[in-house]
C-alpha cells in the first residue's frame, strides 16, 4: 500500500518537472527573440574596450544609421574599418575611422570590409544583385571584381584570399590563381565574419551544419577539411569572430555579449565583464590589448 500510495505523488512530481522544463525552455527562446528585436531597433555604434572590459569608449556612430557592423583593425592598429546601414534607405556603406575616433570617412557602398596585409587596400562585399567580392583602394577608387560571394578575408601574408559562396568557404591562391573549396558538402549556413589563424594555415568559421542543428565553431585547414577539421564549440554564437594576435584566444559574441575563448582545449567561453546593452562583432587590436565591437549601449 505504501508503494501504491507513493506512486501518484511521484507521477505528479514528474509532470511538474516536465512542465517546469517546458516553461524554462519557452522563456529562454522568447528572451532570445526579445533581445534580437531590441538589438535590431537599437541605436548601434562602434566601441572600444580593453580585453578585461575596462576603459569603454565610443569610437564612432553615423547619424541616421541603426546598423553598425563588422569593425576591423588595420594591421598597423591606426585605423578601423566598419559598415553602417542607413535607417531610411537601408543602404550599407563602408567607413574608415582613426583608432582615436577622428577622421571618419565614407569610402563607398558595401559591407564586411577586410584590410589587405599592407593596409593599402580593402576587400569589400558589394550588394545589389548577386553579392560579389571586390578590392579597392582606401579612397574608393580602383574597384576590381574578384569573385561572386561575400565575407572576404585576406590571409595574414597576403598570398591567399577566402570568401563564402553557396554555403561553403572558397580560398583563392593569389600566386597560382587556383581556387579550392574547403567543405566537401555545403553547410546549411556559413555565418559572416570568419577569420584566419595567424599562421595562415587554418580558418575559424561559425557554421550551421544542417537545418535546425546547433551552430558550430569550426577550425578548418585552408587546404580543405580532409587536411584538418576540428569542432571546437557548439551552441548559440554569432559568426563575426576574431583571433588574438598570438592565436591563443578567440573573441566571439553569444547572446549579445562579447566572450573570450581559449582556442585549444575544452573550456567554455567567458563573458567579458562590465558590458551594457547588446554587444556584437568583436575584433582584436594588433597589440592584443583592445577589442573593437558594435554596441547598443548608452554612451
Amino acid at each position: 500500500m505504501d508503494a501504491v500510495a507513493r506512486f501518484p505523488a511521484a507521477a505528479f512530481r514528474l509532470r511538474y518537472v516536465r512542465v517546469l522544463v517546458m516553461i524554462l525552455a519557452f522563456w529562454a527562446v522568447n528572451s532570445l527573440q526579445l533581445n534580437r528585436v531590441a538589438a535590431q531597433n537599437a541605436e548601434w555604434g562602434i566601441y572600444l574596450m580593453r580585453i578585461d572590459g575596462s576603459d569603454v569608449r565610443r569610437l564612432a556612430q553615423v547619424d541616421g544609421c541603426q546598423g553598425h557592423t563588422c569593425p576591423r583593425w588595420s594591421r598597423d592598429g591606426k585605423q578601423i574599418v566598419f559598415d553602417a546601414t542607413d535607417a531610411m534607405t537601408r543602404q550599407t556603406s563602408v567607413y574608415i575611422v582613426n583608432s582615436d575616433g577622428t577622421g571618419r570617412t565614407r569610402i563607398g557602398e558595401g559591407a564586411r570590409a577586410a584590410w589587405s596585409p599592407d593596409d593599402k587596400q580593402l576587400a569589400i562585399e558589394v550588394r545589389g544583385g548577386p553579392r560579389s567580392v571586390q578590392v579597392q583602394n582606401l579612397d574608393g577608387t580602383g574597384r576590381t571584381h574578384i569573385a561572386v560571394g561575400s565575407s572576404p578575408c585576406w590571409s595574414p601574408d597576403g598570398s591567399k584570399f577566402a570568401y563564402s559562396h553557396q554555403n561553403n568557404i572558397h580560398v583563392i591562391d593569389l600566386v597560382s590563381g587556383d581556387t579550392r573549396t574547403l567543405f566537401g558538402r555545403p553547410k546549411d549556413t556559413i555565418y559572416y565574419g570568419f577569420c584566419w589563424f595567424p599562421d595562415g594555415k587554418r580558418l575559424a568559421v561559425v557554421a550551421r551544419p544542417e537545418p535546425r542543428k546547433p551552430r558550430q565553431l569550426l577550425y578548418v585547414s585552408d587546404a580543405g577539411e580532409e587536411h584538418g577539421l576540428h569542432v571546437r564549440l557548439t551552441g548559440e554564437m554569432a559568426g563575426c569572430i576574431s583571433l588574438s594576435p598570438d592565436g591563443k584566444k578567440l573573441a566571439l559574441d553569444s547572446f549579445y555579449k562579447v566572450n573570450l575563448l581559449d582556442v585549444e582545449g575544452t573550456s567554455r567561453p567567458v563573458v567579458v565583464p562590465g558590458q551594457n546593452g547588446s554587444n556584437r562583432d568583436p575584433a582584436w587590436s594588433p597589440d592584443g590589448e583592445w577589442l573593437v565591437f558594435t554596441s547598443s549601449r548608452d554612451p
